[in-house]
């Protein structure tokens, strides 16, 4: 009976993909800006700097994490830019939050 449960934590929960918000949001029919407004309402992210992260409370859940891009700013300069990217751990733990 447990076995569907742990080969769903084995092969799913511990992989290393991640998902940017907006494949996320579109599961639930909705833009990446609703998401995270609600998310934000919920207290479970704030924006700093252009970019959302975790209140202390679920921020070393292994729900996310932050990866670095650089891009060319069009006048031939190299930047980077960081974003913050859900796991699939946070994947589960969002749909549970809007499960509500």
């Amino acid at each position: 009976k447990q076995a569907p449960k742990v080969a769903y934590h084995d092969e799913v929960l511990t992989s290393t993909s991640t998902y940017n918000t907006t494949n996320i949001a579109k599961e639930f029919g909705m833009g990446a800006h609703t998401l995270n407004k609600i998310l934000h309402e919920k207290g479970i992210q704030y924006k700093m700097d252009g970019q959302w992260l975790l209140y202390h409370k679920y921020q070393d859940k292994g729900y996310t994490r932050t990866e670095t891009h650089s891009y060319d700013n069009g006048y031939g300069e190299v930047h980077t830019r960081q974003q913050t990217v859900w796991t699939e751990r946070g994947r589960q733990f969002i749909h549970q939050v809007m499960k509500g």
